[in-house]
């Protein structure tokens, strides 16, 4: 069986952030970039169920800047088997369907090919 998490990296929840008045958005400039908590929560039962059962792959996958990678080492810190990375530097920009989408398909893309794996 292979367990499949998905990660994404946000902005470190101990760092206070601003609003960038004149975009309306976080300003985001030097704050540390971490794993989600709950994805660390996800990947955490995935790999205490591969430590139970034995017969078990915990498999990573996150897509975004070059920060994500560092995510994904992370990840196979804690006990993730493999750890498969998409670029997109615009990830932020993009509707969650769209991102959807990119993920199922540059999985099953780097499934099949090995390709960009960490």
């Amino acid at each position: 069986m292979e367990i499949l998490v998905c990660v994404k990296q946000v902005a470190d929840d101990s760092v206070e952030v601003f609003m960038n008045e004149k975009t309306g958005k976080p300003a985001l400039e030097g704050v540390e970039k971490v794993v989600n908590a709950f994805d660390t929560y996800a990947l955490e039962m995935a790999v205490r169920l591969k430590e139970a059962k034995g017969d078990i792959t915990v498999t990573t996958l996150s897509l975004g800047g070059e920060d994500a990678k560092n995510g994904l080492k992370n990840c196979l810190a804690v006990g993730a088997d493999e750890a498969f990375y998409i670029k997109d530097e615009n990830y932020q920009e993009k509707d969650a369907v769209i991102i959807a989408q990119a993920l199922s398909q540059g999985y099953s893309k780097n499934r099949r090919t090995k390709r960009k794996k960490i």
